[in-house]
């Protein structure tokens, strides 16, 4: 689709978007920092929050959103008719419309955590603990119409990229899919039939690896991690089109999200998104604003982050962040398949 084409459609899908009759009663999402509404605030043990100002200056302040505003899970159940599912750990929570398990800063690998988050299997293993406990394992019909929301990889491809390590770019890729899809069967098994499964977005782009990553000036991705995160994607893609096709998952609907194009796209040429910034972060300090962290010592944020496609030296802004949304609620194929989500919810499962 081209660039300006694109932006056209992007303003028509954001001014139509309404609460439509919904098939899909609760969302249960996992993964890192992408994902994650608060759960690392009630982890005394990681030192990867946002419960700090200006985190979340633009919805709800200090929250634990590592952004300045909503992510797209928010949105995502915005456009479904839902409020936002609270983190598992969050005292006195209402949980009617779901539960975030996702922990910024976790893997899909078990490696080693300088952040002491919660790793998506460990994540899997709580939600079968609160599965038990609320007894949702006897309301099938809840589970089999809940929606099952996965955004993880990005930190498993950071690590890769910046450690020294013995594997090869494909064994890390091949193992990196196989763990994930691993985790989706589980939660198959438990009752679960409706996924949506997100790619990563270019994080060769993000100032903190533009910064520190040897890119060849202030304004070029790091291409190699770029390159990561693309094979990535055409991995994860690929093996759940064949779980489809080879009906290895029976009854089950798996969505793949892929936000790598439009991020790209948004942060190479910005003007064509609505952005005035696509390379550099609106809070920060030092080369791209990613050398301090936002919040941290000497750190400032631009007072109109809806004109930057990043919020900080790793995660985009709530305005790039809607656009991402708006793409896997309404957009092609290209954007989500077999359907985008709007299909799904207005399917009787």
């Amino acid at each position: 689709m081209p660039e300006g084409v694109m932006w056209l459609w992007l303003v028509c899908v954001l001014v139509a978007i309404v609460r439509v009759n919904s098939s899909i009663p609760a969302i249960f999402t996992f993964g890192d920092s992408t994902a994650d509404v608060g759960e690392n605030n009630y982890l005394p043990f990681s030192s990867f929050k946002a419960n700090f100002m200006p985190y979340g200056i633009n919805y709800i302040p200090m929250s634990g959103r590592f952004s300045d505003g909503r992510l797209v899970g928010d949105f995502l159940a915005q456009y479904i008719g839902l409020d936002p599912a609270p983190p598992l750990h969050q005292p006195k929570a209402n949980f009617s419309s779901g539960v975030n398990f996702a922990s910024g800063g976790s893997t899909i690998e078990k490696i080693t955590n300088p952040y002491q988050s919660i790793g998506l299997s460990r994540q899997t293993l709580e939600f079968m603990l609160f599965n038990n406990i609320s007894m949702l394992n006897r309301q099938d019909d809840v589970l089999r119409r809940s929606l099952f929301f996965f955004s993880a990889g990005s930190n498993d491809i950071i690590s890769y990229a910046t450690t020294t390590n013995g594997s090869s770019p494909e064994a890390f890729i091949k193992s990196l899919v196989q763990k994930e899809v691993r985790l989706i069967k589980k939660m198959h098994g438990l009752g679960a039939r409706r996924f949506l499964i997100t790619g990563a977005g270019p994080i060769g782009c993000t100032p903190s690896v533009m910064a520190y990553g040897q890119a060849p000036n202030n304004s070029t991705c790091v291409e190699s991690v770029n390159i990561l995160a693309a094979a990535f994607n055409m991995a994860l893609n690929q093996t759940l089109l064949d779980i489809h096709q080879n009906q290895r998952l029976p009854n089950a609907t798996l969505l793949f999200a892929n936000p790598y194009d439009l991020v790209l796209g948004a942060s190479t040429n910005p003007g064509s998104y609505g952005f005035k910034v696509g390379i550099g972060a609106c809070c920060g300090q030092g080369k791209l604003n990613a050398e301090v962290w936002c919040g941290q010592g000497n750190s400032t944020a631009c007072p109109t982050p809806q004109d930057y496609v990043y919020w900080d030296g790793l995660h985009p802004t709530q305005a790039m962040y809607q656009i991402v949304a708006m793409s896997f609620w309404e957009g092609p194929t290209n954007f989500i398949s077999p359907m985008n989500l709007k299909a799904l919810n207005v399917q009787i499962p």
